[in-house]
């Protein structure tokens, strides 16, 4: 990257980024070099405000009933509010999302663009995978199939570092990414994976002790660590570690076969009730 050089570059740089249009709600700087240390002009810039109260000095982190002759004011200064816009996608609608300046998309030819418009592009883009909600959902529930639609996802541009953005900035931390393609294709609002294990629950009634502690188990897996638990190469080490040994636990589930059909019903339950 070439050195900012002159006072006057860097100004032209912020006034670039200033201007508006259509969509574009905010701007960041990467200042590699600091150069703002060098380039600073209160008279030009503006004294900083809060970004809460708008003020300089801050007036909104002083408790109540503060200042005056026994120093009242301190406190926290409180965060700003949390912005979500909302974005009209052709089914006519709409998906909330946070305003977050910290998540940055980039576009196939390398360029970053504002969430909304990646979201858009990738709303046209999702029906290429699947059909149908019904589709979606059998696909995913099954380890197999869902490691096959994310790779063709991943080659797409919407690997699982997107997914888990996109997660983020729909407010669904704590969600399956099976929510993340459900609420932008579908606009069905995201639940927390603690809401979508219960679904499971019922499923222990049909085992044996040792296979309803298996899937407590991998209930508490899967909440803890999402759907990343859930792939076939992880079931002998979610065996081994809830019996202590690989074989042990096999025999107390009833073998190789009884393993991976406790393993993929569960998934099923889970998914597609």
């Amino acid at each position: 990257m070439r050195p900012i050089n002159s006072m006057i570059e860097f100004k032209q740089i912020i006034g670039r980024g200033t201007r508006l249009y259509d969509g574009k709600y905010f701007f960041t700087v990467y200042d590699f070099v600091r150069a703002y240390e060098h380039f600073a002009q209160p008279e030009w810039d503006g004294e900083a405000v809060c970004p809460v109260c708008g003020n300089n000095p801050c007036t909104c982190h002083k408790k109540p009933g503060g200042g005056g002759g026994g120093g009242g004011g301190g406190g926290i200064l409180p965060r700003p509010p949390k912005k979500v816009i909302e974005i009209k996608l052709s089914d006519g609608k709409r998906r909330a999302i946070k305003y977050q300046t910290e998540v940055m998309f980039w576009s196939p030819d390398g360029k970053p663009v504002p969430a909304q418009d990646f979201i858009k592009d990738m709303y046209g883009k999702l029906p290429g995978f699947y059909t149908s909600i019904d589709d979606l959902r059998q696909l995913w529930a099954d380890p197999k199939t869902r490691e096959q639609l994310m790779e063709k996802l991943g080659q797409a541009g919407y690997d699982m570092e997107v997914l888990n953005q996109i997660r983020h900035i729909i407010d669904a931390d704590n969600s399956d990414l099976l929510d993340v393609l459900e609420y932008i294709s579908y606009a069905i609002p995201p639940i927390e994976r603690k809401q979508r294990a219960e679904r499971a629950r019922d499923y222990r009634t049909e085992l044996s002790p040792d296979q309803q502690a298996f899937v407590d188990y991998l209930i508490l897996a899967y909440i803890n660590n999402g759907v990343k638990e859930l792939s076939n190469k992880n079931l002998p080490g979610l065996i081994a570690q809830k019996f202590d040994d690989l074989q042990t636990g096999l025999n107390r589930l009833g073998g190789v076969s009884m393993a991976r059909k406790i393993y993929s019903t569960f998934q099923q339950r889970l998914y597609l009730q």
